[in-house]
């Protein structure tokens, strides 16, 4: 959460947070030399019927903590009220700043030099749930040699989506493994507050059009509470025929070349679509998002699919998403390499039609228009050839990138990863501070962040989803929603 979607549900990232040492107030500060804002909060759980309801609330001061720090260096402090309103003070009209938004114990920045902010913090699931912990759920299962996939556990109100890993004859699964897919942690279910789980079996075996794909074979739902160190025994899952049908087009070819000429290379092309069913998009963007059915293929063709799905949820909206790119390998020393891909991933709403016969339906087409990032320079070296050794000299790096491919851009982000070397012999990445969302081409981040001697990958992303971002409206969304991601090579801090 994506962060294509991305995962970028609001300004949250890492856990580190500016001080308030030499903090200049400017309470007198003219209405020019200010900043004004708000902070909304969006959080969507399930009702009574089990389907999705929005609520909108205010984020309570001691759960939220502003920081801006001025393009000088010195901090300028923020008064956040009750109403979510806030407001800072700058040395000039026009100035630009860092603002760190700490929600819930996790952490985003943006760097503009807009005079009027609306944020939104976006999330699926419910503050009220009771701290997760040890509990059990148990369902019988086929064995390992007779499923087609091992047991999948989802929860929506909550919401997760896991992979438990496990086979039958009787699954066993631990709940404190769950993972989250709402931004908001998730706790112990409970029926009384409209939480629901679905235990699923998937199948890789669906074929549509000579083109195999995965969807859900066998399912099974129902509303529980959990208790700490209890267990609980759910319904097994039964084959379940397909109750919807979509259409869409991937228009990888055409996509693919527009990803390959503003980022040439000889890398291997890659294609995947994933329909998703989320509680509501136009709202949360991909927070609670689950998995419905998916296809991953090692070329990037035109496809034109109208695959038979079961989706177990009722309400929400089906997204069709499908990624377009190129693979960029990144290597640790002494270890196996590990592949990122940098491409373009489209995500639109999609109707589902009746289970059969659905090919004459609209379809729904994925073009790729969102302006696609180059490749990144650190303090103006560009990160195209691997294992480049960049000093750093100064307090901060500066990240900049062209717009290689052409095409509109509301805003982008920025994260910086080490690569490592994970025990087994394989590569690894971890991010390395907060993404950095901007509205522009660059970007800065402290050197404190970098060390001697240690691999990174810088990756940029822009995107097609808050139309309004240019005038400081980071809440207001449209589909379809386009993100394109390019990686720089790895490189070595001096």
């Amino acid at each position: 959460m994506r962060a294509s979607v991305a995962a970028a549900f609001l300004l949250l990232g890492c856990d580190q947070l500016l001080g308030l040492t030499q903090v200049r107030a400017k309470p007198d500060a003219p209405a020019a030399n200010v900043v004004t804002g708000r902070v909304v909060q969006h959080l969507v759980s399930n009702n009574s019927s089990f389907q999705p309801v929005v609520t909108d609330d205010v984020i309570p001061r001691d759960q939220i903590s502003l920081t801006a720090t001025l393009d000088d260096g010195m901090p300028a402090q923020v008064a956040y009220e009750e109403d979510g309103t806030f407001s800072f003070g700058l040395e000039s009209p026009g100035q630009a700043y860092e603002l760190d938004d700490t929600v819930y114990g996790a952490t985003g920045k943006l760097q503009v030099s807009l005079p009027q902010l609306v944020l939104s913090n976006r999330g699926a699931g419910r503050l009220d749930a009771r701290a997760n912990g040890r509990s059990f759920l148990t369902f019988d299962f086929p064995a390992g040699g007779t499923a087609t996939s091992s047991a999948w556990v989802v929860s929506t109100g909550q919401y997760s989506q896991t992979d438990t890993g496990l086979f039958g004859p009787l699954v066993n699964f631990n709940w404190q493994a769950v993972q989250g897919a709402g931004v908001v942690p998730v706790g112990l279910l409970d029926a009384s507050a409209h939480d629901y789980v679905y235990a699923l079996e998937y199948t890789p075996n669906a074929v549509v059009s000579s083109t195999p794909y995965t969807m859900i074979a066998a399912a099974s739902g129902q509303s529980i509470t959990q208790q700490l160190d209890g267990s609980l025994m759910l319904a097994a899952p039964t084959t379940v025929p397909p109750n919807a049908c979509i259409h869409f087009a991937t228009l990888g070819d055409s996509e693919y070349a527009r990803v390959n000429a503003a980022l040439p290379g000889s890398f291997p092309a890659y294609q995947d679509w994933i329909l998703y069913w989320m509680p509501a998009p136009d709202v949360v963007a991909g927070a609670g998002a689950i998995d419905i059915a998916s296809g991953g293929y090692k070329n990037a063709n035109d496809l034109d699919l109208a695959p038979p799905v079961y989706v177990p949820m009722s309400g929400g909206q089906l997204v069709i998403s499908s990624f377009v790119g190129e693979g960029v390998a990144v290597t640790a020393p002494g270890s196996s390499p590990l592949v990122v891909y940098s491409g373009n991933r489209r995500d639109a709403k999609i109707t589902a039609g009746a289970a059969a016969g659905c090919t004459g339906d609209a379809v729904v087409g994925l073009a790729g228009t969102v302006g696609i990032p180059g490749i990144p320079a650190l303090d103006g070296h560009v990160l195209d050839t691997p294992d480049q050794t960049i000093a750093i000299t100064g307090s901060r790096v500066d990240v900049t990138w062209p717009i290689a491919g052409a095409g509109p851009v509301h805003d982008a982000n920025v994260l910086v990863y080490e690569v490592i070397a994970a025990s087994g012999g394989v590569t690894t990445i971890s991010p390395v501070g907060a993404s950095i969302i901007v509205v522009g081409t660059s970007a800065h981040f402290d050197a404190s962040l970098f060390q001697s001697q240690h691999r990174y990958l810088v990756l940029v992303a822009t995107h097609l989803s808050e139309p309004n971002a240019v005038d400081g409206d980071f809440d207001t969304m449209a589909f379809p929603i386009e993100s394109a991601d390019t990686w720089s090579q790895q490189f070595v801090v001096q």
